[in-house]
C-alpha cells in the first residue's frame, strides 16, 4: 500500500519516476499512480513548483490530457493520481506493429497537439513531450483510437531551468530541444520541438537522431540538419518539410504553435492525396544520383516480420513481381515478400532472424534485441535455408549401384578392384561435393568446384585405400590376398555411405 492506494503492478518507470497501475480504496476506482524520486521529492524548490504547475494541470479541460485526480505527497514522497488509461502507450505500439499510417500518425499528433495548446495558453511548458507520455485508447474495432497526452504534472515554468537542484535532466534527450542543451530561455517552442520529433518517429518508429549518449545527441540536435521521414519510407514529401520546420535550431524559425504544426501536417497529408504526389514504388534499376542504385523499401504482409531466408541472390535479377525474401509472421506463418518492378538486387545484407517492417530500407533494420512481441526468438543462423530430402529414384539409384560395385568386386582381382573403387569414390564424391554448392552459384563457380574437388578427393580416395590396405601386405605381386580385398571393399562401403549422406542433406533448389 502507499497511503489509500493499493499497488497492483508497475506500469513503467523513468528517470521522473515509478508509474503504478493502483486502486484508489478513497474513491473506489482504478487509477494510474505516479511515484516521483526521492531526490526529487527532497528538493524544497521543486516540491513547491511541483504542486503549482500539478493544481494548474489538474484543472486543464482538453480532453486529450489525461486527467489529474489528486496529487501531493505520501511518507515524504510526491505522487500524482491519474486516470488510468485502458490501452498502450505510442512508444510501445510503435515497437509492437511498427510505424503508423501517415493518416494515424497525423490524427495522433493533431489531438497531441491539441493538448499542448491548452497547458500553454495556461502557462505550462511540458518539458517531455515524447511517445512514452501518449496514451492510446484501444477503441472500438476499425474505429480511430482516441489520443492522451499525459506527464503534466512534472511540466515547469518557462523561467524554470533546464536540470533541478539534484541535476536531474527534466525531460528525455531523444526529443529535446538545442536550446535546453544550451540553457538557454525555454518557452512553448521547446514543446513543439518535441512534437516534431514525435511526429517523425510515428511515421517511421525511428527516433529522430540515432545514439542514447549525452555527447552524440547532444551534436546531433545542435548541429545536425532534421530527418527526413520519406527516406526511410514512402511518405508525402510535404510531411518532410513539416518535421524540418518543427525540429528548427532557432525557435523563431519553428510553427509558433503544436497546433499550427498539426494544422501543416493535415495540409501535407490533404495536399498529397489530393495531386496524387504519394512517391511512385521504387525501382531498383533507376538510378537517382547516377551510381546506378537505388535503396529497397520493404513492403512486409502485416507490417512487420521476421527474415526466415533470401530467394534472390546479391547481383541476381528478378523480375517485377518475384518474391524476394520469405519473412515469417506473427502468428508463425511464411510469406513471401515481393518486389513490384524488376531489377538487380545489390545489396541484400539482412541476415536471416532479422526484424523488418514495411518501409525498411535494406541495410537499415531493426535488431533481434527490439522485435516486438511474438518475433523476439532469433531464427537458427546456421542453415542458410531448408534441405530436402533425396528422392526415391536417388535412394533406389544408391541401392542398386552399391550392390552391383559389390558384385563386380566378388569378381574382380584385387588390382581391378583397387581402380574400380578408386574411380568410383572420385565420381561419388567429386557430386557429393557437387551437391553442397550453393545454390545461387553461378557456372564459372561451378567449374571452378569441379577443378578444385577432382584432385582433393582424388588424393584422398588414393589415401584411403593405401591406408586401409597397408597391414593386409597388399602388392601387385599378391594378386589373391583376402585381406586386402575386404579393406577394398570396407573402403567402398564408406565412400557410398559418404555419398548417401551428401544426397539426404543436399540444399534445397540446387540443380
Amino acid at each position: 500500500m502507499f497511503g489509500p492506494y493499493r499497488l497492483d503492478g508497475l506500469l513503467g518507470q523513468g528517470g521522473m519516476g515509478r508509474v503504478y497501475r493502483a486502486f484508489d480504496t478513497d474513491q473506489d476506482r482504478p487509477v494510474a499512480l505516479k511515484v516521483l524520486p526521492a531526490a526529487l521529492s527532497a528538493d524544497p524548490g521543486y516540491r513547491q513548483r511541483f504542486r503549482r504547475e500539478a493544481k494548474v494541470a489538474s484543472q486543464l479541460t482538453d480532453p486529450h490530457v489525461v486527467p489529474i485526480h489528486r496529487h501531493g505527497e505520501i511518507d515524504g514522497q510526491l505522487f500524482l493520481d491519474m486516470r488510468l488509461v485502458d490501452g498502450d502507450d505510442l512508444s510501445k505500439v510503435l515497437r509492437r506493429d511498427g510505424p503508423l499510417d501517415p493518416e494515424s500518425a497525423v490524427r495522433v499528433v493533431e489531438q497531441v497537439a491539441s493538448a499542448l495548446d491548452a497547458a500553454h495558453e495556461a502557462g505550462l511548458v511540458h518539458r517531455d513531450v515524447k511517445p512514452a507520455n501518449v496514451f492510446l485508447t484501444r477503441g472500438r474495432s476499425g474505429g480511430a483510437r482516441f489520443a492522451y497526452l499525459g506527464d503534466f504534472g512534472i511540466a515547469r515554468d518557462a523561467s524554470s531551468s533546464t536540470l533541478t537542484a539534484t541535476g536531474t535532466t527534466l525531460g528525455t534527450l531523444d526529443y529535446m530541444a538545442p536550446e535546453r542543451f544550451l540553457g538557454r530561455e525555454v518557452d512553448a517552442r521547446a514543446d513543439v520541438y518535441a512534437l516534431a520529433c514525435l511526429l517523425h518517429e510515428a511515421l517511421t518508429a525511428r527516433k529522430p537522431f540515432p545514439g542514447d549518449e549525452l555527447p552524440s545527441l547532444m551534436h546531433a540536435h545542435l548541429n545536425l540538419a532534421p530527418p527526413r521521414p520519406s527516406d526511410l519510407r514512402p511518405l508525402p514529401h510535404g510531411l518532410d518539410a513539416v518535421v524540418a520546420r518543427g525540429m528548427a535550431k532557432d525557435p523563431s524559425q519553428r510553427f509558433a504553435t503544436a497546433g499550427a504544426l498539426a494544422q501543416a501536417a493535415r495540409a501535407a497529408l490533404a495536399g498529397a492525396a489530393h495531386a496524387g504526389s504519394a512517391p511512385p514504388p521504387v525501382r531498383l534499376d533507376k538510378p537517382p544520383q547516377g551510381d546506378g542504385t537505388e535503396p529497397l523499401r520493404l513492403d512486409v504482409p502485416e507490417g512487420v516480420g521476421q527474415v526466415e531466408r533470401w530467394l534472390v541472390a546479391p547481383g541476381q535479377a528478378h523480375a517485377a513481381g518475384a518474391p524476394l525474401l520469405v519473412v515469417r509472421l506473427r502468428d508463425g506463418r511464411s510469406a513471401p515478400v515481393v518486389d513490384p518492378r524488376a531489377g538487380l538486387l545489390v545489396g541484400a545484407a539482412v541476415a536471416p532472424g532479422t526484424v523488418v517492417r514495411t518501409g525498411d530500407v535494406l541495410g537499415t533494420v531493426f535488431r533481434v534485441d527490439d522485435a516486438p512481441a511474438g518475433l523476439s526468438r532469433p531464427l537458427a543462423r546456421a542453415q542458410p535455408g531448408p534441405r530436402r530430402p533425396p528422392s526415391a529414384a536417388a535412394i533406389i539409384g544408391i541401392g542398386v549401384g552399391a550392390l552391383l560395385h559389390l558384385l563386380v568386386l566378388a569378381f574382380v582381382e584385387l588390382d581391378g578392384i583397387l581402380v574400380l573403387t578408386w574411380l568410383s569414390g572420385i565420381v561419388f564424391g567429386t557430386l557429393g561435393v557437387w551437391n553442397r554448392r550453393p545454390a545461387a552459384w553461378g557456372q564459372g563457380q561451378r567449374i571452378a568446384l569441379v577443378l578444385v574437388t577432382v584432385p582433393v578427393v582424388t588424393a584422398l580416395v588414393f589415401l584411403a585405400l593405401v591406408l586401409a590396405a597397408l597391414p593386409t601386405g597388399y602388392s601387385s605381386d599378391t594378386p589373391d590376398n583376402p585381406a586386402a580385398g575386404i579393406a577394398f571393399t570396407v573402403v567402398a562401403l564408406v565412400v557410398y555411405g559418404l555419398w548417401a549422406a551428401s544426397l539426404w542433406w543436399r540444399r534445397a533448389g540446387t540443380g
